[in-house]
């Protein structure tokens, strides 16, 4: 199986369950943190939705300079709605699709650097940046959107599965009543009291 094909289906795998956490951001706390050192949720809400972006710039490019000399640091554009963010991740799905379909294993084992300043910090073959840089990074224990999910519940946005794991932990002290014609994305964003 070619590495193009892995990647690919590597994308397709992620993309669902990224959407879901992406239309559970709640509007209008783009500035909120559970902690000061933090990021902001709406800036992880933007980098959640980019970051498989990120797999176009890695085949394109020679190179990411993190703080380029004389330039404009990189940072993702500022989302306000949960449908901007689906729509970015769309985009961002798209064009890694795109470069995939267009690229060769050969060229996906050339060499890709890391930059800060001008100076190369790091520099491995393309497959291990976008595995590493990318895949993996959007997967793992601290990944994004893992983040993201924990700053969504900190924030009182509450997961309808968790809510009702947690009711179901303490049967009989919470009634939940949902309507019935409750789209889910008002369904997910139920405030619940901290004691649940």
């Amino acid at each position: 199986m070619k590495l193009t094909d892995l990647f690919l289906a590597d994308i397709e795998r992620e993309a669902a369950p990224t959407r879901r956490v992406l239309e559970r951001v709640p509007e209008g706390r783009n500035h909120w943190k559970p902690h000061e050192k933090s990021m902001p949720m709406g800036y992880l809400a933007a980098l959640v939705a980019t970051i498989i972006g990120w797999i176009d710039m890695m085949v394109k490019q020679e190179g990411i300079d993190f703080n380029p000399p004389g330039g404009q640091k990189n940072k993702p554009k500022e989302m306000t709605t949960s449908r901007e963010l689906v729509e970015a991740l769309d985009a961002s799905v798209a064009k890694a699709r795109q470069a995939l379909a267009n690229t060769t294993d050969e060229h996906l084992l050339t060499s890709w650097k890391y930059m800060v300043g001008g100076r190369v910090v790091g520099e491995q073959p393309r497959h291990i940046a976008i595995r590493d840089g990318v895949l993996n990074h959007h997967r793992a224990p601290s990944r994004p959107t893992h983040d993201l999910s924990e700053t969504q519940r900190r924030a009182g946005a509450v997961n309808l599965r968790t809510l009702r794991r947690r009711i179901n932990r303490r049967r009989g002290d919470w009634q939940l009543a949902l309507p019935v014609d409750a789209r889910p994305a008002q369904r997910c964003r139920l405030h619940l009291p901290d004691c649940i």
